[in-house]
């Protein structure tokens, strides 16, 4: 029954990493070959103009540029973006990865 189904599984896509905005903020390419900037979904790192901005920003394009991720979209924010959570690997959660290697909050 798929009522039944939790929403997470049916909102669930997949998408390449193409570009690193910076900590939080990645560019994806999907499946119809369009991009869509997606901001990390519960964290907040650094600027790129502030102190360890730069390696937020290197830590995050490590984990998953050129690697195709799973996000879900949670909202969008006031500039457009979407929210989301993204998953990569063996079902890691980028945004708890970034704040385990203490490069946000």
């Amino acid at each position: 029954m798929l009522f039944l189904l939790p929403i997470s599984l049916m909102a669930q896509n997949s998408a390449k990493v193409i570009g690193i905005k910076d900590g939080d903020t990645i560019l994806v390419l999907l499946s119809d070959k369009s991009q869509k900037t997606l901001r990390l979904a519960e964290v907040d790192c650094p600027e790129s103009g502030q102190p360890f901005g730069k390696n937020a920003k290197q830590y995050t394009s490590d984990q998953v540029f050129g690697k195709t991720i799973k996000f879900i979209q949670t909202d969008v924010d006031r500039y457009g973006r979407t929210i989301a959570k993204v998953y990569y690997g063996n079902e890691k959660y980028l945004s708890e990865e970034i704040i385990r290697a203490g490069l946000g909050w």
